[in-house]
């Protein structure tokens, strides 16, 4: 914990969304889900319009099972990225309720 923290203030200079969104890219591969959230967010926090960061803040978020928190992140991507298929497909409750 102390070592994601450490990670998180270095990074912390970085001004660029898509740096954490390649971050949040290699945790979420690694199967490391909670990081992967962080680096979403601090994406997130820099760029709120930053429509990738939130469809992968919910497939994050479905891998966790956090289905209420992965909805609202895929109606965001929709009202950012309307051409986004993936993200409006998994706003219907068939699509995320595997």
């Amino acid at each position: 914990m102390a070592l994601l923290l450490l990670l998180l203030v270095c990074a912390g200079c970085n001004r660029d969304p898509k740096k954490f969104l390649a971050k949040g890219d290699q945790s979420f591969d690694s199967g490391k889900y909670p990081e992967a959230l962080i680096y979403y967010g601090r994406a997130l926090q820099l760029d709120p319009r930053f429509a990738d960061a939130h469809f992968k803040l919910a497939e994050t978020h479905l891998k966790m099972k956090s289905w209420a928190a992965a909805f609202n992140e895929l109606q965001r991507t929709v009202e950012l990225q309307p051409e986004n298929w993936k993200a409006a497909a998994g706003t219907w409750p068939s699509a995320t309720c595997r």
